[in-house]
């Protein structure tokens, strides 16, 4: 059984680096028409437009779908990876495995918000606060602007710029993550103390 698990746990981490070649191969004028791009983008499309359907992972000209597929993919893995690990399969492995998925896509949620909010900030800072008209910046200002301000609000009853605000969402982020990696260890050895 053990086996099994490691198969597939190779499997999707084997997908996941055709999914991350696909998403780099459609950034690339023309790559995508050559025989290693028709072949990687018809591996991956079916699995990567699966989440495309989704209208609220798009942000004005800005996908976010790949990030959650993948996200997919490395909870499957890491899931797979685990149970081949176990010596037997119990209620314990099976309950710490479920408690895994749903605390890894959340520590991956606080990580991307924390990565986001740190690069933003660092580019306003480098400009002075100054925001420009790239695209790519406008999207993610309009995908970050109203979840910075609130969890600024809980900290702070006056208004604050929008620099201090993305400060305050990375630094709760990446508290929030330890926080979260701390009592997840502790939260799965209590669960695989379970006799059964």
């Amino acid at each position: 059984m053990n086996f099994v698990f490691s198969f597939l746990a190779l499997l999707c981490l084997i997908y996941s680096f055709v999914c991350v070649g696909a998403i780099i191969i459609s950034w690339v004028p023309g790559a995508k028409f050559t025989t290693f791009g028709k072949f990687i983008t018809a591996v991956a499309a079916p699995y990567l437009n699966f989440f495309r359907r989704f209208k609220k992972l798009r942000i004005e000209n800005v996908d976010f779908s790949p990030i959650l597929a993948l996200g997919i993919l490395t909870v499957l893995n890491s899931l797979f990876s685990k149970l081949s690990h176990s010596s037997r399969i119990t209620f314990a492995v099976i309950l710490e495995a479920i408690v895994y998925i749903f605390w890894n896509l959340f520590y991956c949620i606080l990580i991307f918000f924390a990565v986001i909010a740190f690069v933003r900030w660092i580019v306003l800072v480098v400009n002075h606060g100054q925001r420009n008209e790239n695209t790519l910046w406008v999207a993610i200002d309009n995908f970050i602007n109203r979840i910075a301000y609130k969890i600024a609000s809980k900290f702070t009853k006056k208004p604050v710029k929008y620099t201090t605000a993305l400060l305050i969402t990375w630094i709760f982020c990446g508290v929030l993550a330890a926080v979260s990696y701390i009592l997840f260890g502790y939260l799965s050895f209590f669960i695989l103390q379970i006799p059964f």
